[in-house]
């Protein structure tokens, strides 16, 4: 499926959703793409892992029927701001950008549930599906060079 078309029919079905599955959807989403900044973070020691364990916290809170705290989802989204990472400070290739998405989609999930967006939560799911992409991607490749270095080898 190509991007485009992904996106058409996500933009849809986002549109008919609840604001609780839009909230499920995008927090989903966040969750998802945790791990890479987990990594990229221990890599670089830089960033702030906690703020956004925190977010996913009042998330699922509010997703089991508990009423969000304004301020510390305020706070959070501050703290989430300044731990996502440049991709221009930083030279870590494909994994800073798999962070920035996991950043990303986290503040998509808070202001899906603030504010009610669900443009927020197609964000979430373009950026999950494109690091998906890329991870797919790299892996065909890398079976691509593989194949062609036997193939070389072959040939001799």
């Amino acid at each position: 499926m190509k991007y485009e078309e992904y996106s058409n029919i996500i933009s849809k079905a986002v549109t008919m959703m609840t604001h609780q599955q839009q909230v499920a959807t995008a927090t989903a989403c966040s969750i998802s793409l945790f791990p890479f900044y987990l990594k990229w973070s221990a890599k670089e020691q830089w960033g702030d892992a906690a703020a956004i364990i925190e977010a996913h916290d009042i998330l699922s809170s509010w997703l089991a029927g508990n009423q969000p705290d304004m301020v510390r989802i305020a706070t959070l989204i501050n703290r989430v701001e300044k731990a996502t990472p440049d991709t221009s400070e930083f030279n870590c290739g494909y994994l800073c950008s798999f962070s920035l998405n996991a950043c990303c989609a986290c503040l998509d999930s808070l202001n899906v549930l603030q504010f009610a967006k669900p443009e927020e939560v197609l964000d979430s799911l373009l950026m999950r599906y494109e690091t998906v992409s890329f991870i797919v991607e790299g892996e065909l490749n890398s079976e691509i060079d593989i194949n062609q270095e036997y193939l070389a080898q072959v040939q001799l």
